[in-house]
């Protein structure tokens, strides 16, 4: 692709978060008008990598939620769950860059000290982070995480050789074609994605230390061919557009296709 038409892609999508509201660099620009906030609400809502990673944990919540429930999303960024979940959200991350969310309340604070008392959370997810911390930090977190657990949590990440494979691949397209790095793939290569073997592993040794027993059961989220349909909106903004217009069609039959090889594992860790 040529240096024109990557900075013209530069350039799109810039005025793109401009005019979303999400550009961080524009004083007071999340709070935004009325209007802007729905557009960016039907943006963040219709977006096919988020929804199909949201999905299957929104379908084992609802049963188990009430008013009082109290939900934590550990590396939740800006938005976390809370375009598919109507329910008061604590959202724990070192920064908040990006779109707002109304129902997400923001606490800056570090996966490896949650300022939470222990069993004082019923729900605890963490979906898409252990990827983007040290592998020799990821089973301190994992225990982090179940000691404030009361009732269950949900871990979600990337998993195995074949996704990191992917991962590098995306990696390599976005280089060639736009002349630009992703830094969360970039931590991805950096630190490694973990097996489910390791996922497991850590969870059982978690409860040792802690005293307590959990019962986990993994399940296979977005096939690898899926995925990279997907991520291909990353290369292409006619594509990103493409599935953002299409979202209500393309969704329902994209979600059914979680057979392995999938590039995610979705772990319910219940107390």
């Amino acid at each position: 692709m040529s240096a024109r038409t990557s900075g013209l892609n530069r350039a799109i999508r810039i005025r793109a978060k401009r005019l979303l509201g999400w550009d961080s660099s524009v004083q007071n620009a999340t709070q935004g008008s009325g209007v802007q906030r729905l557009m960016s609400d039907a943006v963040m809502h219709n977006s096919m990598d988020m929804a199909l990673r949201y999905h299957p944990i929104v379908n084992y919540l609802r049963p188990q939620i009430r008013p009082e429930t109290r939900i934590v999303d550990v590396g939740s960024g800006s938005v976390g769950i809370t375009p598919y979940l109507d329910h008061k959200v604590v959202g724990i991350d070192r920064s908040f860059d990006g779109p707002s969310a109304t129902r997400l309340v923001r606490c800056a604070g570090d996966i490896l000290s949650l300022p939470f008392a222990d069993r004082s959370v019923d729900i605890t997810l963490c979906v898409d982070t252990l990827e983007h911390i040290p592998r020799q930090s990821r089973a301190a977190a994992v225990q982090e995480l179940l000691r404030i657990t009361g009732k269950v949590a949900v871990i979600a990440v990337p998993c195995g050789r074949l996704s990191a494979d992917r991962d590098r691949d995306l990696s390599l397209r976005l280089r060639r074609r736009l002349a630009r790095r992703d830094r969360f793939l970039d931590e991805h290569l950096e630190h490694g994605l973990p097996g489910l073997d390791e996922l497991q592993g850590w969870i059982s040794d978690a409860g040792a230390k802690l005293g307590r027993q959990f019962r986990a059961r993994s399940q296979d989220n977005v096939s690898l061919r899926v995925w990279w349909l997907v991520q291909m909106a990353k290369v292409s903004l006619l594509w990103r557009a493409a599935l953002i217009v299409s979202f209500p069609i393309t969704f329902p039959i994209l979600r059914r296709f979680n057979s392995p090889p999938t590039y995610r594992q979705i772990l319910y860790v219940e107390a």
